[in-house]
């Protein structure tokens, strides 16, 4: 289960009584010239900021704050649109010695993620809208299984609410059937009249079933007609969801980001020649004792959208330079997604900030921060780094490395 703080706060007005859960906003290697400065133009106070980044000392932080702490660590920073990692990229095991194959953790090497995963969701979605004209108050309703009779509030329901956690959705749990009751049974109204955001995987797991029928709707009706076709056998509608969500999160997100092996990312292990058995995946571990050994990653393909991507830390900062770059969308919807925390966590202060920051947290532990001119994600295989609930272990290497 991925850590989020929420606060609790009960407001009694007149006979209404009513709960608020109100997420908190949480507070081989190439070379960079980490003199060349960064402009931050139009920052949340329209001001213009420059600041230099000495490269080596940003990593060596990172590695300072994590060395001892992890079973194993990798990480990838981009700045000024360059690839740098100090050595391999990494600390400790991907797979422990008792885990035969032994290996080392770093920059390349691929493992399960948790809620860093929503950050790739929520910018396939945002893709899909901007090239077919859609805005993020596109309504929602419009693309879910023509078999489905969403309740009458929740079709005023937008993909701005939904992404920002504020769509006052009821959780009965992840299946089928229980997405489908989640669209008819009703929405918190009360959250969304007060725009509360309500952090939930619920709100990612629902663009699982949305974007095949925004593709079959928006650019390609053979695969709407597929999507009806099988609405009335429930495991093969499943099964063409799933494969499209992963079909389109590798075209639309992976492979304009420049990935080499953009085709054969996936929501279980893979390595450059496609699938391998979970068996010889990343491991997961609980402890810091080397003689436990790990867990094997679990298959998400059902379950996309809100966790379960295998990545290296390498290739998703990839992805998520490249989007910075309005090479997936343009700079000006991402712009709005960071000030609007759509994909996002945080929106923390420091030397330069805001930074707009994405943590994970489920059997293995990442954060995702984009600085502006440098992006970084940091990802590690256990649960006890401290790694996804404080980002500040890696703003504070940040700021102590910029000029």
């Amino acid at each position: 289960m991925e850590i989020q703080h929420l606060k609790n706060l009960k407001l009694l007005m007149g006979l209404c009584c009513f709960l608020f859960l109100i997420a908190c906003q949480k507070d081989e290697s190439s070379s960079v010239n980490s003199s060349d400065p960064v402009s931050l133009v139009g920052r949340d106070n329209g001001a213009i900021a420059l600041y230099t980044l000495n490269v080596d000392k940003f990593a060596t932080g990172i590695e300072n704050a994590f060395n001892g702490k992890v079973s194993g660590l990798g990480y990838t920073i981009f700045h000024n649109n360059q690839v740098y990692y100090k050595g391999t990229g990494g600390l400790g095991w991907l797979r422990r010695p008792i885990d035969g194959p032994q290996r080392a953790h770093s920059a390349n090497q691929r493992q399960g993620l948790a809620s860093t995963t929503k950050y790739a969701t929520a910018i396939l979605v945002a893709k899909i809208l901007e090239r077919n004209g859609k805005t993020l108050d596109e309504k929602i309703y419009k693309y879910l299984p023509s078999n489905w009779n969403p309740d009458v509030n929740f079709k005023n329901l937008s993909f701005r609410q939904l992404l920002a956690h504020k769509a006052g959705l009821l959780k009965y749990g992840n299946q089928y059937a229980h997405m489908k009751k989640t669209v008819e049974g009703g929405i918190n109204n009360i959250q969304v009249a007060f725009g509360t955001r309500v952090y939930d995987n619920i709100n990612y797991f629902l663009p699982h079933y949305l974007v095949a029928y925004m593709i079959g709707k928006l650019e390609n009706p053979n695969v709407l007609s597929q999507l009806k076709n099988a609405e009335k056998d429930t495991n093969a509608l499943k099964e063409i969801l799933a494969y499209n969500f992963r079909a389109y999160m590798r075209a639309y997100v992976f492979k304009p980001s420049g990935l080499t092996y953009w085709d054969r990312v996936d929501f279980q292990p893979w390595d450059n020649y496609g699938p391998i058995p979970f068996t010889q995946g990343c491991k997961y571990y609980a402890t810091a004792n080397l003689n436990e050994k790990g867990s094997d990653p679990n298959q998400k393909f059902y379950e996309s959208g809100p966790g379960g991507l295998y990545i290296s830390a390498i290739e998703y900062a990839t992805m998520i330079n490249a989007t910075a770059n309005g090479k997936i969308i343009s700079k000006n919807l991402y712009a709005t997604m960071k000030k609007e925390l759509l994909g996002f966590d945080w929106a923390l202060s420091g030397k330069y900030g805001p930074y707009y920051a994405k943590n994970g947290s489920a059997r293995s532990e990442e954060m995702l921060i984009d600085f502006g001119g440098t992006q970084v994600i940091v990802i590690s295989n256990c649960t006890y780094s401290n790694l996804a609930e404080s980002p500040s272990l890696i703003t504070n290497a940040f700021d102590a490395a910029t000029n």
